[in-house]
């Protein structure tokens, strides 16, 4: 967006330009046909001042004129003193125009190049070199009408406006009653290339339709002009992943003391991440993202500067995918201020359970620093591990969560934080990494144990800690009525996993001993006090166990 903007700029100082070979052209037609004297020449420069105070309404003053064989003249140091109080002084460091005489003498049409020099206005600068061609006309005296002005085109272009440098600014303008009507525009903004095409759809040239592309934006808008202000009637299109439909208005559009703001909605296809550049393109390639995010959007910004920009909005998502897991639905109000992107209540929906959070991200920052903190409530943990694992394994519950997490969004291995779980009301056995641990010990005497103290973990709970591509926990508890599975260690990002378990039979309460064989519990109990630790290494797909037995 603050590309188009800065062309705006770019062709209202070129309007006025414009007007001003003109009248230099008839400049150097007077020096042409007229004693080339000190006297000629101060008579011309004053009233080529008294008619360019009438275009730019405002006091013109040139310090100095000179002319070369053949139709070469030059202006020097021209400065432009608005009437309006408000508005800024301007000026022109030197301005040089060479006329083609074959095609004037012969066609009896105007075509010369103009280099214009240091041209300042406010913090504005910029230099260019520019042909201009006229239609033919049936006398020379008929060229110095400004109607017959036909076309402009920018040889080399340089613009700066603040903290924003436009380079290698090349271009074709087309001119009609002194108006640009149409024009093509391509440069360079930091080492990008942009492409601008624009055309007036009303004759007073105060209505135009443009179009904008890059390789990461293609956009449409239709600006009408208005004293003070362009007038942003429909804005549309895509900025890298975003799909826009705004309106707004530029303030002050010449001024470096702009500003603007848009409003209207966004949305993006989550798909689309693996077309951006860089560490969140890759991210994208290297995952399966999909789902719709859309948003309203209020935007303002006080100068051309996305460092300074304000906006807000309410996003909604839904459908979202990542991998092979699931989210429902989200939604949140959202801030962007002094670059750093701000969601402080979001909610969703994230298999049936709630989810609730605060994000901050600085997108001012090429890695996008981010932090999250994460409360979930009520989620369903068996299909949550269905999708996780894609194995179709006979297990529930209800999981609640709380997570702290930061890193940086283009460094995905940058991830840092921590947090808590818990499952309850669950039934997590027989879960795939436990099974071993539980199965040895349990898989021959199973049949004498009442239904209820069947093997099943009824509860899990743990803190942990996420650093250095790593999920550790030093208090894993595994919670079922006939046993207590203990354990710390880690998974890593990879998969990989290292931990060590500690199993305990716990022993029935005192009204239930009935239902147990005495002698039975009594060996059962024993061989629980006796069992000693187990390690599990390796990954999820492919654990290697190995037990220690003997009394601890």
């Amino acid at each position: 967006m603050i590309y188009f903007f800065i062309m705006l700029r770019f062709i209202s100082s070129t309007i006025k330009v414009l007007v001003l070979l003109v009248v230099l052209a008839l400049l150097a037609l007077a020096l042409l046909y007229a004693k080339y004297g000190e006297d000629v020449k101060s008579e011309v420069r004053m009233n080529l001042e008294t008619e360019l105070s009438k275009v730019f309404d405002g006091e013109v003053a040139i310090e100095s004129l000179g002319y070369r064989f053949p139709l070469s003249v030059a202006l020097n140091t021209i400065k432009i003193t608005p009437h309006d109080p408000l508005d800024e002084v301007a000026f022109i460091d030197k301005l040089t125009l060479t006329i083609e005489p074959f095609t004037l003498i012969r066609n009896k049409r105007l075509t010369a190049i103009v280099d214009l020099s240091g041209f300042r206005k406010g913090d504005m600068v910029s230099h260019a070199q520019v042909k201009t061609m006229s239609r033919p006309a049936p006398t020379l005296d008929d060229i110095s009408q400004l109607g017959v002005l036909d076309s402009v085109s920018i040889l080399d272009g340089e613009l700066r406006l603040g903290k924003l440098n436009v380079r290698k600014i090349l271009g074709d303008l087309g001119v009609r009653d002194g108006k640009v009507t149409t024009g093509k525009i391509d440069f360079v903004y930091k080492e990008k290339h942009y492409f601008l095409l624009f055309r007036a759809v009303d004759e007073d040239a105060k209505k135009y339709d443009l179009s904008f592309r890059a390789d990461n934006l293609n956009l449409s808008c239709r600006i009408s002009k208005e004293p003070g202000k362009a007038v942003i009637e429909t804005l549309k299109g895509k900025f890298y992943i975003m799909r826009l439909d705004l309106r707004g208005e530029l303030i002050n559009p010449t001024s470096a003391k702009s500003s603007m703001s848009l409003s209207g909605s966004v949305h993006s296809s989550l798909e689309d991440v693996r077309a951006l550049p860089e560490g969140m393109g890759k991210f994208g390639r290297e995952h399966e993202l999909s789902g719709m995010i859309r948003s309203t959007l209020h935007l303002k910004a006080p100068e051309p500067d996305a460092a300074v920009l304000t906006a807000s909005g309410t996003f909604f998502a839904e459908n979202l995918k990542f991998d092979h897991l699931k989210m429902e639905s989200a939604e949140a109000k959202w801030t962007i201020k002094n670059g750093r992107f701000t969601a402080p209540d979001v909610l969703s929906v994230l298999y049936g359970g709630r989810l609730r959070g605060n994000l901050k991200v600085d997108i001012a920052d090429a890695y996008i620093p981010y932090r999250a903190d994460i409360s979930l409530k009520a989620m369903d943990f068996g299909a949550f591990l269905y999708d996780a694992t894609k194995k179709k394994v006979n297990v529930y519950g209800t999981m609640d969560s709380e997570i702290s997490l930061s890193g940086l969004a283009a460094r995905p291995e940058s991830v840092d934080g921590s947090g808590a779980l818990h499952i309850s009301d669950a039934g997590l056995g027989p879960m795939p990494i436990i099974t071993p641990l539980l199965g040895n010990l349990y898989v021959s005497i199973e049949q004498y144990f009442p239904e209820r103290y069947k093997v099943n973990i009824n509860d899990l709970s743990m803190s942990f800690n996420v650093r250095d591509r790593r999920l550790s926990t030093h208090d894993l508890k595994l919670l079922g009525r006939a046993f207590l599975v203990t354990a710390e260690g880690y998974m890593d990002f990879d998969g990989k996993i290292d931990f060590f378990l500690k199993n305990e039979l716990r022993e029935p309460v005192p009204d239930e001993n009935s239902s147990w064989q005495i002698s039975l519990r009594n060996a059962i109990s024993g061989m629980g006090k006796n069992l000693g630790r187990a390690r599990v290494r390796g990954t999820f797909s492919d654990p290697q166990w190995s037990f220690e037995f003997g009394s601890r």
